[in-house]
């Protein structure tokens, strides 16, 4: 028997949205993921726009202000 954990996030689908790109449908804690990883890098509209939701949905997700779901760390660029 299996004990009941938290669902893992989808950590691809989070790094395709907030890295590369790509826009997706998102929802639960994925998506609250990637607005905290994209938040303050990319304006509001654009965060919005990439996970076919409103700006008020970005807006409230930063105002919980709860801890992210994993310990990313973005990756630094040697120049």
């Amino acid at each position: 028997m299996s004990t009941a954990s938290a669902p893992e996030i989808d950590e691809l689908a989070i790094t395709q949205v907030a890295v590369d790109g790509m826009r997706m449908h998102l929802r639960g804690r994925d998506r609250d993921e990637a607005i905290r990883r994209m938040y303050g890098r990319l304006d509001v509209d654009i965060i919005a726009w990439r996970l076919y939701t409103t700006t008020r949905t970005v807006q409230r997700v930063m105002a919980r202000g709860s801890q992210p779901a994993t310990n990313y760390q973005p990756l630094e660029i040697a120049a």
